[in-house]
């Protein structure tokens, strides 16, 4: 959720290799072994009154996972306009028994349609035709049964949906909300071209403003976070946007991912907040139910790097509980989970902030 992850997350996913398949081309028929959690869709059934946008994506692709939360917020504003996204899993033998797995875990955050590709053939007939090599890319069939456009679903798929549905107040408060993430990007890359610090006050004030037009989204607060605690090293101006963030954020996952990172990333060393982090532990842990063995995890650990080991353990237990229920989560992971629960009863282990593991990546 740093600056440069952020450019590339926005940045447009294309290739360079002449296109079979362009704007304006007939869009063709998906050919899929499976639908994981809707019945059958015919784009061709649609043709005259439905809008469709089929999205590409794979469960190893972290981008994509990043994509799924504005997918959805995208098809449950527009459902009433007759726009139906269809995420196309392009996992293949060695990842798509994860598919359907993951779909059901993510419930109502993932709230659009998801199918298993047949054996690529629709990945063919739509990203290799149209020279696209990367995901997740998204295309936009029109109600002629044409493609409309095509590329990163983060990038203008807002814009273009509200255009096509006639909502122009949507696609003027995104074309808004592009502007500015367009000039953070730009500030960040040019810096980063010359060798040289961002202008970071800049950012910030760009942040601000994002903030301002996207009230409900939590990574212009946690962006800014970044930047004063670790660019300006400001401590104080960091600590007042802690309690905003424990304040405004609601969304388990990104309360998480920032708490994680906190109390074990290196960078951190010298600004760990630690009573922020168990801060924003416990509020994601409340908003979750205390069901999401992840943050209680972090929670445990927040707890006790705090001094509160019993409540650490009562946490890590729960967490390891809960984890031993989800039959696709790999050993190690439970294994891991499970040391940490050992270190917690002996009181061990509170020098380890730094210490990276494969949980690192599942914090996002």
């Amino acid at each position: 959720m740093q600056i440069v992850t952020l450019a590339a997350i926005l940045s447009l996913a294309g290739g360079a290799e002449p296109a079979a398949l362009k704007v304006g081309d007939p869009a063709p028929a998906l050919q899929i072994s499976k639908w994981i959690n809707s019945k059958p869709i015919d784009l061709a059934a649609g043709k005259g009154q439905n809008i469709y946008v089929v999205e590409f994506w794979a469960t190893w692709c972290p981008p994509c996972r990043t994509s799924i939360p504005h997918l959805t917020k995208l098809a449950n504003r527009f459902e009433k306009k007759n726009v139906t996204i269809i995420g196309v899993s392009v996992d293949d033998e060695r990842s798509r028994g994860q598919v359907e797995p993951f779909v059901k875990k993510m419930g109502k955050k993932m709230a659009y349609p998801v199918a298993l590709d047949d054996g690529g053939k629709t990945n063919a007939a739509y990203c290799q035709a149209a020279g696209i090599n990367t995901i997740p890319h998204a295309f936009i069939v029109s109600r002629d049964g044409k493609i409309a456009w095509q590329g990163n679903p983060l990038d203008t798929l807002d814009i273009e949906l509200a255009e096509l549905v006639g909502d122009k107040e949507f696609a003027d408060a995104r074309r808004k909300v592009k502007a500015v993430k367009d000039g953070i990007n730009k500030s960040a890359n040019e810096a980063e071209a010359k060798g040289e610090e961002p202008n970071w006050d800049e950012i910030l004030t760009a942040f601000d403003k994002l903030s301002a037009l996207e009230p409900d989204e939590p990574e212009p607060l946690v962006n800014s976070y970044y930047i004063l605690a670790l660019k300006k090293k400001d401590r104080a101006a960091a600590e007042k946007l802690g309690s905003t963030l424990v304040e405004k954020v609601r969304e388990p996952e990104a309360l998480n991912g920032l708490s994680w990172r906190m109390l074990t990333e290196d960078e951190f060393e010298g600004a760990r907040d630690l009573k922020l982090a168990l801060a924003l532990a416990k509020k994601a842990n409340d908003l979750s139910g205390g069901k999401d063995w992840s943050i209680l995890d972090t929670y445990a650990r927040a707890l006790f790097d705090t001094g509160s080991q019993k409540e650490a353990v009562e946490a890590q237990k729960k967490a390891v509980e809960l984890a031993q229920k989800d039959e696709d989560l790999e050993k190690q992971e439970v294994d891991n989970l499970k040391e940490s629960l050992e270190k917690y009863e002996k009181g061990e282990g509170k020098k380890d902030e730094g210490k990276k593991d494969e949980k690192g990546d599942k914090k996002d």
